[in-house]
């Protein structure tokens, strides 16, 4: 046990105790101070509290006193998490769909400094409003490695897992991507998805990496700090929003959907829709029909199609999707094509 003679010691001790031990329900005075000043050969007047009292003022802290008797004494009227922001907290983190209750628990304990000892036990009372969700682990572990990396200007290494198309077997097997490494730079959330974005060190370019598509992840061995802020500095003129899918998409199709595309495409295919709902067809000339019962076509998924050649993929049907789309492409030229003459209207006058 430390043992010390020292104002200034006095000084921590009894600040510690009046943010940890006192509120506007609990008061403390010179008498109760000197059983926690005790163990260090410490003591407290009156007069000792008044003054550390009105130093701490001077610096600050909103401290309250009230007249004597057993009731009477001082207390800490503000400190960082008051019980109203405090159970806002708790809500917020025991109902997050993302967490267990292990992991709600292990980030209430990380708060356990910031409030007195009488709200420490609602740390503890979880609010169980999510039995049906399935908590995934990972998530929560690639978020912590993602918000550490950032924190520390570090890089990570991450892994997915993808479809890959077999020739041999015409089949589509699950494998693991090879590693990638990324300079993150924000945690974003949008549409209930955890991003993270940053550069892209092994394609060379700034991406957005939706959390739940990494199956592993790890901080990367560190190199020089110049080469992770040269990294970085390609997204300076840039917000977080501004690489993540707008949370207002149009949604031109929702149905059955046929493709006609080259082979190679068709892993990307199951990446983007999910499994087709018939064997693959594939011709001689390494063309494939791949089938989805079901698929939500939106402007997103558009232009991502427009951005490949229609001899590498392309929409064969049903012919309510084809014209859905011609209708789309047909309103947007026309809307294009006015906002052109309008501007050169009034760059005329």
């Amino acid at each position: 046990m430390l043992k010390a003679k020292s104002s200034k010691l006095r000084y921590l001790i009894m600040f510690h105790v009046l943010f940890k031990r006192t509120d506007k329900e609990h008061c403390i005075n010179s008498v109760s101070l000197n059983e926690y000043l005790k163990p260090y050969d410490l003591e407290c007047d009156r007069q000792v509290l008044r003054t550390t009292v009105k130093t701490l003022r001077e610096y600050g802290f909103d401290i309250k006193s009230k007249g004597g008797g057993k009731g009477g004494g001082f207390w800490l009227d503000k400190h960082p998490l008051e019980t109203s922001k405090l159970n806002k907290m708790i809500f917020a983190i025991a109902t997050n769909p993302h967490l267990s209750k292990e992991q709600s628990n292990e980030i209430l304990s990380c708060l356990k400094p910031f409030v007195t000892i009488y709200d420490e036990e609602k740390l503890m009372s979880i609010i169980d409003t999510n039995h049906d969700v399935k908590v995934e682990d990972t998530l929560y572990d690639v978020y912590c490695t993602v918000s550490k990396a950032i924190n520390d200007g570090r890089r990570v290494r991450y892994f997915t897992r993808h479809m890959k198309y077999r020739k041999d077997t015409q089949t589509l097997a699950s494998r693991i991507s090879k590693g990638v490494l990324f300079t993150p730079k924000w945690l974003y959330q949008s549409k209930g998805k955890l991003y993270m974005i940053g550069y892209d060190n092994t394609n060379e370019r700034a991406q957005t990496v939706d959390l739940n598509s990494i199956i592993d992840i790890k901080i990367a061995p560190k190199l020089s700090k110049e080469i992770t802020e040269n990294s970085l500095n390609a997204l300076n003129k840039t917000a977080p929003r501004d690489y993540v899918p707008e949370d207002k998409e149009i949604v031109i199709y929702k149905g059955p959907v046929d493709f006609f595309c080259k082979d190679r495409y068709v892993e990307e295919l199951y990446n983007r829709f999910g499994p087709p709902c018939k064997p693959v067809a594939i011709n001689s000339r390494h063309k494939a029909t791949y089938s989805v019962s079901e698929a939500v076509i939106t402007t997103k998924t558009l232009f991502w199609i427009s951005g490949i050649s229609e001899y590498e993929i392309r929409l064969k049907g049903p012919d309510k999707l084809i014209k859905s789309v011609q209708d789309y492409y047909s309103d947007l030229s026309a809307t294009i094509t006015k906002a052109v003459i309008i501007s050169s209207k009034n760059h005329i006058q």
